[in-house]
């Protein structure tokens, strides 16, 4: 009786252990964004803030990006997106306390409808990533994310 639960034990502390790890793993910031959009931040790009919820997959993010990556990461941006928002077209405010993008700062943005995942049997639940690249001044470069 005693092995048995013994190996019941251990199995559950595995598990639990297993499930502990994956979570964490999955949720690390360069690992969710590479995930949704399908390529690698470069080196440089450092999370400001960032915000991650699972079960809904909602990702909120604000990057920085150093100068000299601007080129590449349009590139990505466009080919996952297929085509920049109009500049008329009006920017979409995600209700983070951190948000403090100006349409003026602007340098691109993009916006995608993508299929969710079921959650809890129900769904897929359809969601919008929207993405933008800002320049406050010269020097200082960021990519707002926001994905619902």
């Amino acid at each position: 009786m005693n092995r048995k639960r013994i190996a019941i034990i251990s199995v559950i502390v595995v598990i639990i252990m297993g499930l502990t790890i994956t979570t964490i793993i999955n949720r690390n910031p360069r690992r969710v964004f590479a995930r949704i959009f399908s390529f690698e931040l470069p080196e440089t790009a450092k999370f400001i803030e960032y915000h991650y919820q699972s079960s809904g997959d909602y990702l909120g993010a604000k990057i920085k990006i150093d100068r000299n990556d601007i080129e590449n990461l349009s590139r990505n941006l466009l080919s996952f997106f297929g085509e920049e928002i109009p500049d008329e077209e009006e920017y979409f405010v995600r209700n983070y306390s951190w948000w403090d993008l100006e349409k003026c700062d602007i340098v691109s943005g993009y916006m995608r409808i993508v299929a969710g995942k079921k959650t809890f049997g129900i769904g897929p639940k359809s969601s919008s990533i929207w993405v933008y690249l800002a320049s406050s001044d010269s020097v200082e470069s960021y990519l707002y994310i926001d994905k619902n």
